[in-house]
């Protein structure tokens, strides 16, 4: 199993890399900096393609950073669907699995939403997903396999949130956001690695995924814990 990975640097895809060295035969990184020649050689030899990169979103939103935010997904992808979409279709059969996240979901206490829901969300991480998934929907290679992960807020000490929050817990400047009531969709990330690879062994899983734990939870709550 020959596996391809963009966002090799980040939080969530260095994890998923470390975690899936004994799963493939061979790991191959394509990098942002690399040739597109070289990103056609990866890609046409690869079994799987997983799309993880993106700039971090908890950042400030300035006007640069949200540009960068959005351009570092929205780029990447559409290189990887172009890319997929000249590969002839009598190729052996390929799965592209592409990051996405539950922010395309409107923030909304009352009401619980899944895949099948159409209505999205307002705001700034919205119109990034919305259009992140809009690049991914140009796939029409029928000789490849696409599942879109929509994933939640992904919970490590490695990274991410809590690897920002905890030392303020820690020393006892930990709060919750406003009035806690705000809904939190998280998955741990161990449970991203198992996830992935439960998508490359069952051929008959595409579309869209929500990757997030059973119930969610209040901003307050999860706090509390």
């Amino acid at each position: 199993m020959k596996i391809a990975f963009t966002g090799a640097g980040g939080f969530i895809g260095s994890h998923v890399i470390r975690s899936f060295k004994d799963y493939a035969s061979e790991i191959y990184i394509l990098k942002r900096e690399d040739s597109l020649e070289n990103w056609k050689e990866i890609i046409t030899n690869s079994d799987v393609i997983i799309n993880l990169a993106g700039s971090p979103i908890m950042q400030r939103w300035t006007k640069a950073n949200r540009k960068n935010i959005l351009d570092s997904r929205i780029l990447t992808t559409r290189k990887i669907v172009q890319i997929l979409n000249n590969l002839p279709e009598d190729i052996p059969s390929k799965l592209f699995i592409s990051a996405s996240a539950t922010g395309i979901y409107p923030n909304d206490k009352f009401k619980t939403y899944n895949e099948y829901n159409t209505i999205k969300g307002s705001g700034f991480l919205a119109e990034v997903v919305s259009k992140w998934e809009a690049e991914v929907d140009e796939l029409v290679n029928p000789a490849v396999r696409l599942v879109i992960a929509r994933l939640g807020v992904v919970l490590s000490k490695e990274g991410g949130m809590l690897k920002s929050i905890l030392p303020l817990y820690k020393i006892g400047l930990g709060a919750y956001i406003s009035n806690g009531k705000q809904i939190t969709s998280f998955i741990h990330i161990d449970d991203v690695t198992s996830v992935f690879k439960f998508f490359i062994e069952n051929k008959n899983t595409s579309g869209l995924f929500n990757l997030v734990a059973p119930t969610t939870i209040t901003n307050h709550d999860l706090i509390r814990v």
